[in-house]
């Protein structure tokens, strides 16, 4: 499995992406809100500017096509434990784990597997929106 820097907008958007996977239902909304939440979070990777959408759009779809792959090679759950494992930034977690509600909540229900994941999130990460 290709291995992300720690923090970074890769390990940020693949994150992303497994919260839309993680009810095995790829929903427009869902990415949609990823689309809208990129820009919001350039400030935690290190001022990485996208531009227009079209390559806003280029990048999520780059990074889409390359989780389907690592999901049918692996699995979802050792992709998600191993990319989960690639956020540690105490700045990043809170934004990231809110840009993950969002994704969630974009096509009106969160089910019990997007809950997991962001639980199991919380629990990898050590942290709690409490904190």
């Amino acid at each position: 499995m290709h291995k992300y820097d720690k923090n970074s907008i890769e390990a940020v958007i693949r994150v992303l992406l497994l919260t839309l996977y993680a009810d095995d239902r790829h929903q427009p909304p869902e990415k949609a809100e990823i689309r809208r939440l990129l820009p919001d979070l350039e400030i935690f990777t290190n001022g990485i500017f996208f531009g227009t959408y079209s390559r806003i759009d280029s990048y999520i779809d780059r990074h889409d096509a390359e989780v389907k792959a690592l999901i049918e090679e692996h699995s979802l759950a050792a992709v998600i434990e191993e990319t989960i494992k690639r956020i540690d930034d105490r700045e990043l977690i809170p934004s990231l784990y809110s840009a993950m509600r969002r994704v969630a909540q974009a096509d009106g229900e969160v089910v019990i597997e997007e809950n997991f994941l962001i639980g199991r999130s919380l629990v990898i990460w050590g942290w709690s929106p409490d904190d």
